[in-house]
């Protein structure tokens, strides 16, 4: 009895002294992120292999099975503790249909020299290459170029860089919603390390520090789970059923200068995706060497040197404009002779981009999932703003429409407001006027005919019912993803499609190489290109509608009926792309019904909605007859509400 609880008393003293003797975890931190200090400036050099398998869900048609890929890459990374450069090679097969040998090896290349960001590829269709080039400093401060060029670096986990966050591990832990030292340390390769658990918006993060090798992290692991942000450029979270895990282990130290170096790593991951198919994958890092403090300034670490006589360059602050690199300097592609000269050649030009597109091999693959989740979060970034735009619309009968409409978000909160004439019952200066707001608790929508001195006005409280305002009533809809005959996004319909396959080969829409999504849902067959060079925004779009298949909220159509948006127009806004101008076409039993063009004149991002008082229904005179949803009662607008009719100011 006595040794029983002689041994309980002991185990308690040895895990109180465990608890008393272990650093805190914001102490740990600490000594990680001091041993990162020593690597604030440094050359590295190494190679990496990745390879893994993976299977598209059971709903992508036309697509292999389980597919596996191998590819090796040669890397070298400078760091200075604010500028960066990272370059690579890479080859290998990146996926089942590109294989490219060690000799024709694609370059990527990323460059932040402190005030600019330089984003170079090459490959052998394109042995000269394209740049893109941001200059904007928001844009630049926003991503944080410093981490984000760092994580080109082949060894970005050694430096505390893991998947999907542009901040180091120390800082995602830092920040996260709890963070617990283990009581007993744990051995890692020899080293005993103290293990940190933390739950983060990322997921769950587990870290093994190893005081004996600098405080590094030997050991790591995540776990995401549905309702964890995917990553920290973007608001999506993982659906039911979605799952993303790591582990990466530390291999070897090396000491160099009294400073402990991870000199090769590996990492394991797997990813379970919405709606099923997975993808799993090794990868393999060995540092070969690194220079510690070099003279960064005399190497001209940080400068453009790479980029290829003839690279096709744009520039973030130059939209619209097509620049050439020669000798290091930007030569602007406005030359009009040869403008004159390429106008004379447009037919011969167009047919041999149809040739060379048949033969050029497709972009790096993405599944239906990454697609729509870079779409989303573009859409996440352009959810609050202010667009001003005219529209005309051509009917049948040649009977035309012009429109002026305001349209202002906030993510939640919406309101319209739109001019209409028609050239004869209507015109510009007797036009009709139509307002929609939901404020967040109500649906105000008020109509103003030409020669009406008020109008009248409706209320209601339900929210579903402002999506089919909107769709119907916003010529700008299908800007927002919101198709003809749609009520609801079209992500959203695709993610719910019965089957979803993407085209084998990239299409050119503009200048762009587009992937093309092709989806049958039980609302019709949707087609849509993604544009990746513009923010992953919708370029065009086919929408096919047959007997029987849904239409609005719940209706079933009993003719073919068709969507077509095309000539969409991009501009970036404050680092952002957004769609500026389109066509869109409807057409009911293959005859044509209504042509749109709908151009935004102005685009705000992100305005201060409280000082613009962009949904508060001002534009409501006074003595206007309202009709409230349930409610027999008989009211009118007063003073920025609706009051019962005849209820006087007195007491008010």
């Amino acid at each position: 009895m006595y040794m029983g609880i002689i041994s309980a008393l002991l185990s308690l003293i040895t895990v109180s002294g465990l608890d008393s003797g272990n650093p805190s975890a914001s102490e740990l931190l600490d000594k990680y992120a001091a041993g990162q200090q020593g690597l604030q400036s440094f050359i590295v050099k190494g190679k990496w292999f990745r390879e893994g398998s993976s299977e598209q869900a059971p709903t992508m048609v036309g697509l292999p099975g389980v597919s596996r890929f191998r590819y090796d890459s040669e890397f070298e990374g400078r760091f200075d503790g604010n500028r960066a450069s990272g370059r690579t090679r890479l080859w290998g097969q990146v996926n089942p249909r590109l294989d490219v040998s060690k000799e024709e090896a694609l370059y990527q290349s990323r460059l932040w020299d402190g005030k600019t960001f330089f984003q170079y590829d090459t490959s052998s269709m394109r042995p000269a290459g394209v740049c893109y080039i941001v200059k904007s400093e928001k844009q630049n401060r926003e991503r944080d170029r410093t981490a984000t060029t760092i994580q080109t670096s082949g060894n970005r986990f050694e430096l505390g860089y893991l998947p999907f966050t542009d901040d180091r591990v120390d800082s995602v832990i830092r920040n996260g919603k709890s963070k617990t030292v283990r009581n007993a340390m744990e051995q890692v390769r020899g080293s005993p390390c103290y293990v940190i658990d933390a739950d983060t918006k990322y997921g769950k993060y587990t870290i093994w520090v190893d005081p004996q090798h600098g405080y590094n992290i030997a050991r790591a692991t995540i776990k995401k789970s549905p309702g964890d942000l995917l990553m920290q450029a973007g608001s999506y979270r993982l659906g039911e059923g979605e799952v993303y895990s790591l582990s990466f282990e530390s291999l070897r130290f090396e000491q160099r200068e009294g400073l402990w170096i991870p000199m090769e790593s590996e990492s394991h991951d797997s990813r379970i995706y919405l709606g099923g198919g997975f993808e799993e994958t090794l990868m393999c890092c060995k540092v070969s060497g690194i220079v510690l403090n070099p003279d960064h300034n005399a190497l001209g670490s940080f400068l453009p040197d790479d980029i290829k006589d003839g690279a096709r360059v744009s520039v973030d602050t130059a939209p619209g404009i097509k620049y050439t690199w020669q000798d290091g300097e930007l030569i602007a592609n406005v030359d009009k002779v040869a403008i004159d000269q390429i106008d004379k050649m447009a037919d011969e030009i167009v047919a041999k981009e149809k040739v060379l597109d048949a033969n050029r091999p497709t972009l790096a693959r993405l599944t239906v999932s990454d697609l729509l989740v870079r779409y989303r979060d573009t859409q996440d970034k352009l959810k609050s703003f202010v667009a001003r735009a005219k529209t005309t619309i051509e009917g049948n009968a040649d009977k035309r429409t012009e429109e002026r409409c305001e349209f202002r978000s906030d993510g939640n909160r919406v309101s319209l407001h739109r001019f209409s004439w028609d050239g004869a019952m209507t015109t510009k200066d007797k036009a009709g006027y139509k307002s929609l707001l939901w404020d967040g608790m109500s649906l105000i929508e008020y109509e103003k005919a030409p020669n009406s001195s008020k109008g009248k006005a409706g209320i209601t409280k339900d929210k579903k019912l402002i999506e089919e305002k909107l769709a119907v009533d916003y010529r700008g809809a299908a800007l927002l993803g919101v198709f003809s005959g749609d009520y609801v996004r079209v992500d959203s319909i695709i993610a719910r499609a019965k089957k979803i396959s993407i085209r084998e080969k990239t299409e050119k829409i503009g200048d762009t190489q587009c992937f093309v999504i092709e989806a049958a849902t039980e609302r019709g067959d949707y087609t849509i290109w993604i544009d990746p060079d513009h923010g992953y925004n919708i370029a065009k779009a086919v929408v096919k509608r047959s007997k029987g298949d849904l239409i609005q909220r719940s209706t079933r159509i009993k003719r073919t009926m068709s969507f077509l948006l095309e000539n969409v127009r991009f501009e970036q806004i404050d680092g952002v792309w957004a769609p500026m101008e389109a066509d869109m076409k409807s057409a009911v039993d293959n005859r044509e019904v209504a042509k749109v063009h709908h151009l935004r004149t102005e685009f705000i991002l992100n305005p201060d909605a409280e000082i613009l008082g962009s949904f508060i229904a001002d534009d409501i005179p006074d003595g206007t007859a309202v009709t409230v949803a349930g409610d027999d009662g008989k009211y009118i607008w007063q003073d920025g509400k609706h009051v019962l009719e005849g209820w006087d100011n007195v007491g008010r």
